[in-house]
Order: C-alpha cells, then structure tokens, then sequence
C-alpha cells in the first residue's frame, strides 16, 4: 500500500478518509422586504414552538441548545445569549416575524455544533427556515 499525505486536510497519512460532510441548506430567496412584515407573518417563537411539536420526545443536544439560544438572542433583537432560556421569549411571541437572517443565522448554528455537520429533520433551524420562506412568500 502507497502512502498518501492528506494532512492538509485533517485525514490520516495511510489514506485518505472522510471526517465530515457539509451541507448547503436550501437558500431561502427574498421576494419583498415587507413579506416579514406582515400581521400574518410567523413569528420566531411560534417556529420555536412548532420545533418543539414536530421533534416531540427528542432530547435536547448541544447543537439544539445552540440553535435555540441564536433564535432567542434574534427574537429579543440584542444578538446575546440570556441565561434564563425560553423566558426571554414571554409576551415577544406574536410580535416577532422570522426573517432570512434569522434563518441563515440559526442554520449556522446549528451546524457549527452538530457533530454530524447537519441540522435535525423538523428541528428548530428547519422551522425557523420554513417560517422565513413563508414569511417571504406573503
């Protein structure tokens, strides 16, 4: 066997192996910078929420903890973690719609902290994603 030199690359020197992967999630088009606007637009905390149905008995992991934390700093608009959690959200939940840079944001996150380099099927930066393509589709 010939000795291949990856190391560049993070992969060992008696041939080269995959580490991880990474995946461009769907980009998410600006139709109008109003569609966020809307009365009826979906609001970061009712993306929060509709994570939390759609994942039902997961537990919660460093890359979900993560995720919600962004959202959370996005949705109070300061761009800062707030110890405390899901109570920074109280009374900002009808108020809030989910933009694009939400969503690029909280993607990020997550797959910044997910081993896997992926985001969670239905997990918090797919719902938060799928409330801005809505959100841009009004």
């Amino acid at each position: 066997m010939s000795e291949v030199s990856c190391s560049a690359t993070g992969i060992n020197s008696r041939g080269c192996q995959v580490l991880g992967q990474y995946v461009e999630p769907a980009p998410v088009k600006l139709t109008s910078p109003t569609g966020a606007l809307d009365q009826d637009a979906t609001t970061i905390g009712e993306a929060l929420e509709a994570a939390a149905l759609s994942t039902g008995d997961k537990p919660v992991d460093q890359s979900d903890a993560a995720t919600i934390e962004v959202a959370e700093a996005r949705a109070i608009g300061t761009g800062e973690i707030v110890p405390g959690g899901n109570n920074v959200l109280k009374g900002v939940k009808d108020k809030l719609p989910v933009t694009v840079q939400d969503a690029e944001a909280v993607i990020g996150a997550e797959l910044r902290n997910n081993p896997s380099m992926a985001t969670t099927p239905g997990g918090v930066a797919e719902s938060i994603a799928e409330a801005a393509r809505l959100n841009q589709s009004k």
